[in-house]
């Protein structure tokens, strides 16, 4: 699946393991956050993402419209929505958030 990262902080966090999320962040959902992005670009296409038990796809309406969360650990969760990119099916990563 191609990655489209929206928000600034992710963004950051993606490409320079730094800033303001990654310092937040426990180290172990750091990781976890760079395992989800490896199986979200692996991904063929959203039965990839389902068949991730694990992550626990879920629709998340009040996030926004179309949104899904993937679980990062039992506190966190990375929220994407799924769209197509040049084509392609894509994941547009809006936010890590604590749902604790």
């Amino acid at each position: 699946m191609r990655i489209h990262i929206v928000e600034r902080d992710v963004l950051e966090l993606y490409t320079s393991e730094s800033g303001r999320l990654y310092k937040s962040l426990p180290p172990v959902v750091v990781d976890r956050f760079f395992e989800a992005m490896g199986q979200i670009a692996f991904a063929r296409d959203e039965r990839d993402l389902r068949s991730l038990k694990s992550r626990r796809l879920e629709k998340v309406p009040s996030e926004c419209a179309g949104c899904y969360s993937m679980r990062l650990n039992d506190q966190f969760r990375l929220i994407l929505r799924l769209v197509t990119i040049d084509n392609e099916p894509g994941a547009e990563i809006i936010a890590v958030r604590d749902y604790h």
